[in-house]
């Protein structure tokens, strides 16, 4: 039974420190954060272009 605690404790910790680097930026990635946020101004940038033409 401890076996199958340690075990537990150990696959869970492994997934989340996976699960952490996965979103990490490196030097030549942006992390999530990053892509999400050049993505909004991205397109309040297109709206805006949008309301001048219409």
């Amino acid at each position: 039974m401890k076996y199958l605690k340690s075990m537990t404790a150990l696959c869970t910790v492994l997934f989340m420190a996976l699960f952490l680097s996965a979103c990490a930026p490196t030097a030549k990635t942006e992390g999530t954060g990053g892509y999400i946020d050049d993505t909004v101004i991205t397109t309040k940038g297109h709206l805006e272009k949008l309301k001048i033409f219409n």
